[in-house]
């Protein structure tokens, strides 16, 4: 990028830029790093190529913290359905075991009833 305005060439005429130009756009641009603003007068064709840019680079953003945070939920799931898992294993075991007092004590009392 040239920082001479007068020495750049509009896309459309091919001629000089002129600051009484329609597509010319004065923006302030801030820097990431320093946090500095700067003015910059550019053709309106050169700022949408850099918004676009700009765009997709926050998109892509974005879309690898959505990615990242699915994933962290897939892994939760995982987590929820082995837990699940044990409490059935568990529930079925104490069942088991409830079903065999209960045995035991129907066999007591048939036993009592018939004096053995």
């Amino acid at each position: 990028m040239k920082d001479n305005f007068n020495e750049m060439f509009c896309p459309i005429t091919g001629k000089k830029c002129r600051l009484d130009c329609a597509w010319l756009v004065d923006m302030t641009i801030t820097n990431n790093i320093t946090g500095e603003n700067k003015q910059e007068k550019r053709c309106a064709i050169f700022w949408l190529i850099s918004l676009q840019v700009e765009n997709n680079r926050l998109v892509l953003s974005n879309t690898q913290a959505i990615e990242s945070f699915r994933n962290e939920m897939v892994k939760g799931q995982g987590y929820q359905e082995v837990i699940a898992e044990s409490l059935v294993h568990f529930l079925k075991l104490a069942l088991r075991g409830r079903q065999k007092n209960v045995q035991n004590e129907d066999d007591n009392v048939k036993d009592a009833l018939s004096g053995r």
